[in-house]
């Protein structure tokens, strides 16, 4: 109905277009996935409503600087990714695990960006029943459906450009149509483009960013609500513009060009600036910055440089400074500056192609040294240090956000500086390039000051404490939580990469002096970061689960932190500055859990971190076979990241979005980037398991299951391959668990996963075939990690850990988001029916549902079949199948355990168990005498399964071993409550009635003895253990008469 609104007539000043668009838009925030909405109208959403962001005052009562910044205008986690984290290629979501798949096509334009067809109206278009359809659509996929089915783009060119100024609509209705604008480009790179290309649509765009400024120019004194509703169109309209830009280089080359109109006039210096004229001027220097991310906007550098002048006059705490975001631009353009001196102009000839680069970009970048060292130089410290110096570096504390902001800028543009120096000086291909160098006495000054900045209790652990605590403590709610957690994990970001290229790529040219100093720096922040890691007080791995996932731009700032700090113990470990076993563990865990929370887009992370051996190698394990060379995990993954064209493509594309060239050396870096989402375009379908990224928590867990491909080339090559991984990653298993025996401060990673989850993928280690089962090193480390394992199960909540596990594993989550309306398939209602009749008293009988009971099923068939196959004889095996006897699992599954088992129950027996009998015994009992501890009585299912088991195992054979000390503790447990409360002794005694004479009278020996001693668990299974060992057959056992004897004493 509101599409169809949108097709009539202007009337009225055109108040009602304006309802109907900030309707739709609002409709737009109710329907779209969480990471597709753009906030464009500060009365939707205020930095105060913000999760994570509330306004506060300081000490004097006064709000902050910050503060008066987020309450000004709407902030997303997207928008402080790009503020206060100072990066571009905010993550984003696949839009195949976003929406429903859609066989649609978006309307068909050309080159001009117009309807290649003619376009009718919507509402003389469509019928009733199409509407309709349309209207479900919308919910699944509400920008898609505007765009393919709805025309939106060129009914809303029409309304915007109208012909007539007299038809102009009002200006809450541009702003949302800015919003709705926004979301379908942040929904398809294609819709961007066209929205760029429609000429008078984007001319329109343009002039709005600036009319506020221009209006004021041409007739000043206007009302204060006039200037804050042209600010309000400013603002959406840079939103559409920021959103734009990283869709896709297409979209970005063809904005270029106006930006550097528009940009110097948005930008014009002045002291008296509003917090949100304030915000609009950080917008287009960080839009510029989005434009340089591709190489593109590299004309406006002179300008810009001059534009920068003012702001490095004022000291970079002043309010009105945008000092930070014009430094965090020109370290983008040293970086397209290093990648353009690397390359020749000969190797655009000998490929024949158009270079990549041109002659006036080269012109360009080969000044940019030049014109950047003065800035360079007033970046450095003075000395000694001088408070008239506004650049100079900080000493004290760091403790505000924009303090972390201008700090991590400050140490990315000298990095970025330093390692084009480096390069330049190594290259031949451009002498004429000259870039400053820094002098000894002013590094030795600027190491000096890192290293304060390393002292326990300052700059370093005040920012760690902000990005690494709060992942798992719950702690109190800052006053600008999120974004001074995005601008720590900058300045961390930053810190770690100056000092690791400090001591690589420049070691050669130190004097001695330098060197030391460097490596002292170097080790004092990992101290730092070590403490912190060993500080940590994880939540079990149940509580943990419980936790709200973060926001993707979230994840991805802390994740890029995460990872530079990983850079930075990997370069310590090969220096010689973390050697101890303790710390060389928590440098594992560490990367451990930044593997397991990866997104798409980090793909280079993933390879970064793989292709460190050293994490992935059992150390003190003597199971391991060390005389291989790289560890078989890192060569699994590694093969998976780039193991097709489209994961190649994926990993190329991830690692520009990390500032590398590429792939590879010859890359072109931002000069070749695609694109700033997380995801490159595709090109054509894509098969499941192609793409690896997220990996999860439980991704060395999976390894144990075979969830990874491996490539087999041979049978044996094949198998020699899958016992290394599966044996590595035991291994591996092992250690994790054996260093948080021996170490507390290790006890932060291993307990985040949940014991059941751990449980179910030992599990799987049964099913590999017996070559590899047979293995020792396999079988010895998976019994030491099951006894590891059992130990910490929990009857309440293991059970619906490990059923998670195996239905996210049998069942996993499909690439495209199903439809939530469609009709319940022909398998599905089967599946349901067959449930009903399989499991009438599912309700009763378990909590689980029918799909994780389904998949547990599945699994107890699977390795019951393989027990029977070939896995009785190995010990570990029989403790697998043994486990689902336990209470921890459902009476169904304990039953059919016992059916499947039919005939080879006395295998369960080991003679090399680790426990005696009475504590294995213990184990699989569910309580004493439910009378006396409170426990509750074992089902009548499982009663009767034992009964008929004990029955069949006994025909022609002594039961004896494990089966029969269960089954005797079992059934007097419940034959002694059962005389105890005067209820059910009909059944058990038609129970007993089935069994030997011989067990009978074992049976009622326990319920005696439990009975007189009000018996625990541990009695009761020390009475089972012991009648059963020392009992004898009665020839003339009489049950009637014996139940009597028990009850009267």
């Amino acid at each position: 109905s509101l599409r169809c609104l949108m097709d009539e007539p202007i009337h009225g000043q055109g108040i009602l277009h304006t309802y109907v668009l900030q309707a739709l838009y609002s409709l737009l925030l109710l329907n779209a996935v969480d990471d597709h909405l753009v906030w464009v109208d500060s009365t939707s959403r205020t930095g105060g409503t913000m999760k994570g962001v509330r306004n506060g005052n300081d000490e004097n009562g006064e709000m902050p600087a910050i503060s008066r910044e987020l309450s000004s205008s709407p902030w997303s986690e997207k928008d402080m990714y790009q503020h206060f984290f100072m990066d571009d290629a905010i993550p984003t979501p696949p839009l195949d695990t976003a929406y429903p798949s859609n066989t649609v096509q978006p309307l068909a334009v050309d080159n001009s960006g117009k309807s290649s067809k003619p376009v009718a109206a919507y509402s003389t278009s469509s019928s009733s029943t199409s509407a309709m359809e349309d209207a479900k659509a919308f919910e699944k996929d509400p920008m898609w459906t505007l765009l393919s089915k709805m025309r939106i783009i060129p009914r809303l060119s029409q309304l915007l450009c109208p012909k007539n100024d007299a038809l102009m609509l009002p200006e809450e209705a541009w702003i949302a149509s800015c919003g709705i604008l926004a979301m379908l480009g942040q929904r398809s790179p294609g819709a961007a483009s066209v929205i760029v290309h429609q000429k008078s649509l984007f001319s329109q765009i343009l002039d709005r960013c600036l009319m506020r400024y221009s209006l004021e120019r041409q007739q000043p004194g206007h009302q204060p609500e006039e200037i804050a509703l042209l600010e309000q169109v400013a603002f959406a309209s840079m939103q559409l513009l920021q959103t734009l830009a990283r869709q896709s280089r297409v979209t970005a080359k063809a904005m270029a060009p106006h930006m550097e109109e528009v940009l110097p006039a948005l930008l014009l210096p002045s002291n008296n600036l509003s917090p949100l004229e304030l915000r609009l001027q950080k917008m287009g220097i960080i839009l510029w910055r989005t434009l340089l991310r591709y190489g593109l906007g590299l004309p406006g550098f002179a300008t810009m440089l001059k534009m920068a002048a003012h702001h490095w006059a004022l000291p970079h705490t002043n309010p009105s400074s945008l000092s930070t975001e014009y430094l965090s631009a020109f370290t983008q353009i040293l970086e397209c500056a290093r990648v353009a001196q690397s390359k020749t102009s000969a190797i655009a000839a000998k490929a024949k192609k158009k270079p990549i680069i041109d002659e006036e970009t080269m012109r360009i970048l080969s000044m940019v040294p030049t014109h950047l060292a003065a800035t360079q130089r007033q970046l450095l410290p003075s000395t000694p240090a001088s408070d008239s110096n506004p650049a100079s570096l900080t000493t004290q504390s760091v403790d505000s956000c924009r303090e972390f902001q201008w700090e991590a800028a400050r140490l990315s543009f000298l990095s970025s500086y330093w390692t084009l120096a480096a390069s330049t000086a190594q290259s031949t291909a451009n002498q004429e390039v000259k870039v400053e160098e820094i002098s000894m006495e002013d590094e030795l000054a600027f190491l000096e000051t890192l290293d304060v900045w390393t002292d326990p209790g300052g700059v370093l652990e005040a920012a760690w404490k902000l990005v690494w605590q709060q992942e798992f403590e719950e702690v109190e709610e800052l006053p600008i939580g999120a974004p001074k957690e995005a601008a720590a994990s900058a300045f961390l970001l930053s810190f770690a990469n100056t000092l690791v290229e400090m001591d690589m790529s420049r070691s050669s040219q130190k004097n001695r002096m330098v060197q030391q100093l460097t490596k002292a720096v170097v080790k004092h922040f990992v101290e730092r970061i070590i403490e912190g890691c060993k500080r940590t007080k994880l939540l079990s791995g149940n509580e943990n689960s419980d936790l709200p996932t973060p926001a993707l731009p979230r994840q991805g700032w802390m994740n890029q932190c995460y990872f530079a700090v990983a850079k930075l113990l990997f370069h310590a470990h090969s220096v010689g500055v973390l050697t101890s076993s303790s710390d060389i563990n928590q440098a594992r865990m560490f990367a451990f859990f930044l593997l397991g929370n990866l997104e798409r887009g980090q793909e280079a992370v993933a390879a970064v971190l793989f292709s460190q051996d050293v994490l992935f190698m059992p150390s003190g394990n003597p199971l391991h076979d060390s005389a291989s060379g790289s560890s078989p995990i890192s060569s699994l993954f590694l093969g998976e990241i780039c193991g097709s064209e489209m994961a190649r493509k994926q990993l190329d594309h991830s690692f520009k979005l990390q500032h590398g060239f590429g792939l590879t050396a010859e890359g072109y870096g931002p000069f070749a980037l695609d694109s700033l989402l997380s995801a490159t375009d595709r090109m054509g379908p894509t098969t499941n398991g192609e793409l690896i990224l997220p990996l999860g928590n439980l991704w060395l867990l999976q390894t144990l299951s075979g969830s990874i491909q491996m490539k087999q080339q041979t049978i044996d090559k094949g198998t020699n391959e899958a016992v290394r991984v599966v044996s590595t990653a035991l291994g591996l298993l092992l250690e994790l668990e054996e260093a948080e025996e021996i170490d507390a401060t290790c006890r932060w990673y291993s307990p985040s996963i949940p014991v059941g989850a751990k449980m179910y993928y030992l599990l799987n280690v049964c099913l590999h075939p017996e070559t590899i089962l047979r293995e020792e090193r396999i079988a010895e480390a998976s019994g030491a990690l099951f006894e590891k394992y059992c130990s910490q199960l929990n009857e309440t909540s293991s059970l619906f850990e490990l059923s998670h596990a195996c239905l996210r594993h049998t069942e996993p989550a499909k690439k495209e988001v199903a439809d939530p309306e469609a009709d319940q398939s022909t398998d599905e209602k089967e599946k349901a029916l067959l449930d009903k009749l399989l499991h009438p008293n599912m309700e009763t009988d378990t909590a689980l549902s029918p799909e994780a009971m389904r998949s547990l099923e599945a699994l107890l068939e699977d390795v019951t079949t393989a027990y029977r196959d070939y896995g009785a004889q190995y010990s570990f095996f029989t403790k697998c199948v043994r486990l689902f006897l336990s209470p921890v699992y459902p009476p169904s599954i304990r039953c059919r355990t016992m059916e499947e088992l039919r005939g080879m129950l006395h295998l369960l027996t080991l003679p090399d168990d680790s426990k005696s009998d009475e504590e294995l015994l213990e184990v699989f009992l569910s309580g004493g005498l439910p009378e006396a501890d409170g426990s509750t009585k074992d089902p009548s299912s499982v009663l009767d399964a034992i009964a008929v088991a004990v029955a069949q195992e006994s025909s022609g054979r002594n039961l004896d071993g494990f089966f029969l000390h269960f089954a005797v503790a079992t059934l007097g447990r419940n034959l002694a409550s059962s005389i105890s409360d005067e209820t059910g002794s009909l059944s058990m005694k038609r129970r007993l009635s089935q069994i030997p004479s011989r067990i009978c009278s074992f049976v009622c020996d326990v319920a005696s003895m439990i009975l007189k001693d009000k018996g625990s668990k541990k009695d009761l299974s020390l009475a089972a253990v012991k009648v059963c060992s020392e009992g004898k057959a009665d020839d003339n056992f009489d049950l009637e008469s014996r139940i009597a004897s028990i009850r009267e004493g």
